[in-house]
């Protein structure tokens, strides 16, 4: 019994390598595009922050935190938000398909949804709307939000 066990394991590690998960290995230096990205600067209402958004609750909150990009260089990806971990023990992935286009690239979302990134100054930009912009910066790996820390900070800057 403990044979065929082993002999299982030894099978099934190498295919779950293969075929588990598609968004490991998604960075292709030759593309400008495939990657991970994360949020590094947004602008709300005309007022732009770099590092962290305060809102009008007086929450601090780290740019990264809202969104994450991941474009695997076979057309696929997924977008989440690890500002989600606040609510839920992990942030929901959202998967997606992707096109670029010379100097922008276009998710499909479900239900024919889209959106559309420009590429300018090694970064992505996204426009939902006239007063809300995000730009995205590639980085090898995402910054981990830990909300627990987060909100210890956030209870000790309010002392």
């Amino acid at each position: 019994m403990k044979y065929r066990m082993n002999l299982l394991i030894l099978l099934i590690c190498p295919l779950l390598l293969l075929f588990g998960c598609k968004h490991e290995s998604v960075d292709d230096p030759s593309d400008k595009f495939s990657g991970y990205w994360e949020c590094v600067r947004l602008s709300v209402n005309g007022k732009e922050y770099s590092d962290v958004y305060s809102d009008e609750m007086g929450f601090d909150l780290p740019v990264y935190a809202f969104y994450n990009l991941a474009l695997a260089n076979d057309g696929t990806g997924y977008i989440c938000q690890p500002i989600d971990k606040i609510d839920h023990e992990t942030a929901a992935k959202q998967a997606f398909t992707w096109k670029k286009d010379n100097d922008s690239v276009t998710l499909y979302g479900s239900e024919n949804s889209s959106m559309t990134l420009d590429y300018a100054d090694g970064q992505l930009v996204f426009k939902p709307d006239e007063s809300t912009c995000f730009w995205f910066g590639k980085v090898s790996k995402f910054t981990d939000f830990d909300p627990d820390q987060w909100l210890k900070k956030t209870e000790e800057a309010k002392k």
